[in-house]
């Protein structure tokens, strides 16, 4: 997030159960208040795309703390954001069977972090870039940023 342009990149990788890279996807954002701002609009372009996908079972990571929290509790209702904190968990609510919320530190979340410093570099606003296997510049991060890994 650059708070003096207001704007921000969001990345995004789903993985199978096995944490096989499955697609991935890459945009830029405008008119941005805050980090948590382009965290949560990020996570909606994610859940949108997976739920697009047919995907009805999934495990939302995140690497955002107050993220995983407005998720988890419903204790930031009441900030400026917090409509799009209940919009997120109405969309889950809605669009998936079964869903769980984690929170994990940056280094398990290398992969939609360079997505999304990819994504910052997108000329158009809210243009966007999915990919069914890993693009080149973030294969080597694909296995490397799973949690448990000590690479």
């Amino acid at each position: 997030f650059f708070a003096e342009t207001g704007t921000g990149g969001w990345g995004f990788v789903a993985r199978d159960s096995k944490g096989s890279f499955l697609e991935g996807g890459a945009g830029s954002l405008s008119w941005m208040g805050n980090a948590l701002h382009v965290e949560a609009l990020a996570m909606m372009k994610s859940l949108e795309k997976v739920s697009q996908q047919g995907m009805t079972k999934i495990e939302v990571k995140t690497d955002a703390q107050m993220l995983g929290k407005a998720l988890i509790s419903q204790d930031l209702n009441r900030r400026p954001d917090g409509v799009i904190f209940r919009k997120l968990r109405a969309f889950l609510r809605s669009n998936f069977d079964v869903f769980s919320i984690s929170v994990f530190p940056r280094s398990c979340n290398k992969v939609a972090d360079c997505l999304a410093s990819f994504g910052v570099g997108i000329v158009a606003t809210s243009s966007k870039c999915f990919w069914s296997q890993a693009p080149t510049f973030v294969s080597p991060l694909v296995s490397g940023d799973l949690p448990g890994d000590t690479g």
